[in-house]
């Protein structure tokens, strides 16, 4: 098996400069509901994919209108949970819930 490290942010300082690294996956950890979408949009130009710990999102309830925001408008690549909803919600939008089928 190989090593893998993804990147854990919880604040803007080390998302820049973990946009300048070779690191394909970000997870972002806590944020506000009005950086998400500035985020990901910014990630994106730098080719890195945006998993979002739903939970932390500060002014989002993380019930299915929440993720479904976070999927459909923001365009996120996957989600943390400890909601078995969250998770169930991740894997019928096909997005990364967990990481098996990312990491090999």
């Amino acid at each position: 098996m190989n090593n893998c490290v993804i990147p854990a942010l919880r604040n803007m300082k080390d998302f820049e400069k973990v946009l300048k690294t070779d690191h394909e996956l970000i997870i972002f950890l806590e944020t506000r509901l009005s950086q998400v979408e500035n985020i990901v949009k910014y990630a994106k130009k730098y080719k890195k994919k945006v998993i979002m710990h739903a939970d932390l999102i500060q002014g989002l309830k993380g019930d299915e209108y929440g993720l479904e925001y976070l999927v459909h408008n923001v365009k996120i690549d996957g989600i943390i949970s400890t909601k078995a909803n969250a998770v169930s919600f991740a894997k019928k939008n096909v997005i990364l819930s967990g990481f098996s089928g990312y990491l090999r």
